[in-house]
């Protein structure tokens, strides 16, 4: 601790770090780094936990970073928000070798993606999405899918076959 170059004061609802931290009851607000959190909220692209959904789900930015477990022996649909938030990414994951996942961007989104591993690359036709079949999925199978900031989601990983829909 530098005691020439910085202080600590408190108060019942606040802390003050000199030069830089302010600690208050209703949040934390780093002024030399632009971290503000208000109410313990942190804003921003996260990576969140696992999540095993049932039946269909619409994804919202907010859940960017969620891996995606599908594990029903059924169709499964997920909608993808506008890829226009730079950065926003998803993980899709089979968890049930009889299921099928659709990924499926929305309005005239494409999606870029190589159909396995080492596969040619696929652009989707303008609001068509992908998908993992039963025919040729396999538990594991997964795929990980960032928003470019504009009208597309790109794969940067990839297990398994996916096609275009």
């Amino acid at each position: 601790f530098d005691a020439a170059n910085y202080s600590i004061t408190h108060s019942a609802a606040l802390l003050t770090l000199s030069n830089a931290v302010t600690i208050t009851t209703g949040g934390l607000t780093i002024t030399a780094g632009g971290l503000a959190i208000t109410a313990g909220v942190v804003t921003g692209l996260k990576r969140n936990p696992f999540l095993d959904v049932a039946g269909n789900d619409t994804l919202t930015t907010a859940r960017s970073g969620e891996v995606i477990i599908a594990s029903e022996a059924a169709i499964q649909t997920y909608t993808l928000p506008a890829a226009t938030v730079a950065g926003a990414s998803y993980t899709f994951v089979c968890k049930n070798a009889g299921g099928e996942i659709f990924v499926t961007p929305v309005g005239t989104d494409t999606m870029s993606i190589a159909a396995s591993a080492n596969g040619a690359s696929v652009v989707t036709a303008a609001g068509a999405g992908i998908k993992n079949t039963a025919a040729t999925n396999a538990v594991g199978d997964t795929i990980t899918i960032v928003a470019d900031g504009v009208s597309q989601w790109n794969m940067i990983a990839i297990s398994g076959v996916w096609a275009a829909q």
